[in-house]
């Protein structure tokens, strides 16, 4: 005599707990179970224990470069100050295009305002010499002549921290009487033990007479 078949009692997710395409079921509790809508485009899924379901949807926080300060011109003036930068990325970015200034020379760059000093500055091609210390500011690319369309890029690391700050430059530029092309990178140190805030550039000749600054936060 064959054995009986009782059929099996189920219990299973009701094809109307879903409402749009992409929705998952995510536990709640012990046999528990609920909906979680699907996220939006470029959205991951992440783990929250707050959430009823102990998922979330988020967006990846962004990498690359935001410029905060837009392309602007630096006008006839002696100096520009970039105030109130934005403390939310790691590393700072300035361009300079274009520079050339009244009585020639090269682009000063000055900090987190004037508190007496502080900066070392080196300069070299394949050797590296230390060139400057004490000063309130620092001439980016001094050995590239008095730049006529100097190109300039500043990269300040680590800024909103409370130790010493390095940057590092690369300068290119052509003499403004003969013509010659020149270049120069370096680095330099601030002991400014304060998160940067603000940033002056000005000129070691004078006012501008051509260029313009941006400035760029970097996650």
């Amino acid at each position: 005599m064959s054995a009986s078949v009782f059929p099996v009692p189920f219990s299973g997710i009701q094809e109307t707990l879903i409402d749009a395409k992409g929705d998952l079921i995510a536990g709640t509790a012990d046999n528990a179970c609920s909906r979680l809508a699907v996220g939006t485009n470029g959205q991951v899924l992440t783990a929250a224990s707050t959430t009823s379901t102990g998922l979330t949807w988020t967006t990846p926080s962004s990498g690359g470069m935001t410029q905060l300060v837009s392309t602007t011109s630096f006008g006839s003036v002696a100096s520009v100050t970039l105030n109130s930068i934005d403390q939310n990325y790691k590393d700072l970015r300035i361009i300079v295009k274009n520079f050339s200034c009244v009585s020639g020379g090269s682009l000063r760059v000055n900090i987190g305002g004037s508190y007496g000093g502080g900066f070392t500055d080196f300069t070299g091609t394949w050797t590296i010499t230390r060139t400057n210390s004490g000063n309130s500011f620092v001439n980016i690319g001094r050995g590239t002549y008095s730049t006529s369309n100097g190109q300039y890029i500043v990269d300040l690391l680590d800024y909103t921290s409370s130790v010493s700050k390095m940057a590092s430059y690369i300068v290119q530029g052509t003499d403004d009487g003969s013509n010659a092309d020149a270049g120069s990178f370096g680095w330099f140190i601030s002991t400014n033990g304060s998160a940067i805030s603000s940033i002056t550039l000005s000129t070691s000749g004078g006012n501008f007479d051509n260029g313009t600054y941006e400035l760029w936060g970097i996650k």
